[in-house]
């Protein structure tokens, strides 16, 4: 899940099985409170082995609310070091890559949703001085008149954990 609290960012519960995602559910205008009751609630209706939750920022609240619940909770970083660090500048670029190898090879289902395909659409990668895989900041995306991708950032976290590794080129 992709953790907002008000303003124009949404908060993004998805909720998947295997590789294909069954629903996205998006709140808007809601506190860490009433968002972590609404992820408890989806938690013990369908069981997951684990909810991956945005930490940063107001996320950490989120995060800790379920861990105190004893809910299979993992925060997320997206900004510390990515495995593969001598290709990718952090988690966030891994994670995008690995969705991109995943609609490559055929091996996600998502549903027919407009603005999540929009927002994937609209994301770029360029490289850092080092020669990682960087994705262009919300910030820059903001600038370009475009809204932060929530729906995409949920479906990352999703798919972050590979045991894969993975070559740019082949």
């Amino acid at each position: 899940m992709d953790v907002a609290r008000f303003g124009s960012d949404r908060s993004v519960i998805l909720r998947g099985l295997g590789n294909r995602v069954m629903e996205v559910r998006t709140f808007r205008d809601m506190d860490t409170m009433q968002l972590a009751g609404w992820v408890a609630a989806a938690v013990r209706e369908t069981s997951p082995e684990r909810v991956c939750v945005d930490e940063i920022g107001v996320g950490a609240g989120v995060v800790d609310h379920l861990k105190e619940q004893s809910f299979p909770v993992k925060g997320i970083n997206v900004a510390r070091r990515a495995n593969q660090d001598n290709i990718f500048a952090n988690v966030r670029a891994e994670g995008y890559w690995r969705l991109k190898e995943l609609f490559a090879s055929g091996q996600i289902a998502i549903p027919s949703d407009h603005q999540l395909m929009g927002e994937l659409a609209a994301l770029r990668y360029s490289y850092d001085s080092q020669g990682r895989v960087l994705m262009e900041s919300k910030y820059a995306m903001r600038q370009r008149g475009l809204p932060s991708p929530d729906k995409a950032d949920a479906l990352m976290l999703a798919f972050l954990e590979s045991t894969n590794k993975t070559r740019l080129w082949t």
